[in-house]
């Protein structure tokens, strides 16, 4: 993965490029954090759900959604990164689940606090789960999401599109986007998250760069 600058490609342009038909075109809704949601329904329930490639398997629903039929199987509590109480969750288990054109039947989930995971409410989050035989693709810029059972185009344009190749995640981990990259020349493996508006750096890589502080902002690494 490589810093790259790429022409601006419009919703009409990228919608024919790759391949999409207009019953394959869905509404994208952007949160106050600029994270994408999509319409869910669950169990007939619609829900706006956050589009979270960092949720490791099935559906997360929180406190602040409405509620939907489920069952619940196993209840566990979490902990935060120094072992203190940060909440407990719920393994429920959703009869039917809709998202983006597709049902699907018998869906693990988590039901949780949503204070557990942000300042402000929200619904929950829908994984790559629903799209390992579909491709995705979002355009923030127009608010739209595109979902296909179609091959990607063997040709396309490399002024506009680059191609990333993955890194296989721990089985544990679900289906998580890395990607290995150079930071500074340095080999490092990068993780791909719809589901946080900022970047982060483990300060443990970062010791020995260049660094600027800026008054109430992240350290920024050059």
């Amino acid at each position: 993965m490589v810093s790259n600058t790429l022409k601006t490609t419009s919703f009409r342009r990228w919608s024919q490029d790759l391949g999409y038909r207009e019953s394959e075109l869905y509404p994208l809704t952007l949160g106050a954090s600029g994270c994408p949601f999509i319409e869910v329904h669950d169990s007939g329930i619609k829900l706006l759900l956050m589009l979270d490639s960092g949720t490791a398997r099935g559906i997360l629903i929180t406190s602040s959604a409405p509620s939907i039929p489920h069952r619940v199987e196993e209840r566990s509590e979490e902990l935060n990164a120094d072992g203190s109480h940060r909440g407990e969750s719920f393994l429920i288990r959703v009869e039917t689940v809709s998202v983006l054109g597709e049902v699907f039947k018998d869906v693990e989930g988590g039901l949780s606090d949503w204070q557990m995971f942000s300042s402000e409410p929200f619904n929950g989050t829908v994984g790559l789960d629903f799209f390992l035989d579909r491709r995705l693709t979002l355009d923030y810029r127009s608010r739209r999401v595109g979902v296909t059972v179609s091959p990607l185009p063997e040709q396309l344009d490399r002024k506009r599109y680059l191609s990333v190749g993955l890194v296989g995640p721990p089985k544990s981990q679900g289906h998580i986007l890395y990607a290995r990259a150079r930071v500074n020349g340095r080999e490092a493996i990068v993780y791909l998250d719809t589901g946080y508006n900022v970047s982060f750096i483990d300060p443990a890589f970062a010791e020995g760069l260049a660094r600027v502080e800026r008054h109430g902002k992240f350290k920024v690494f050059r």
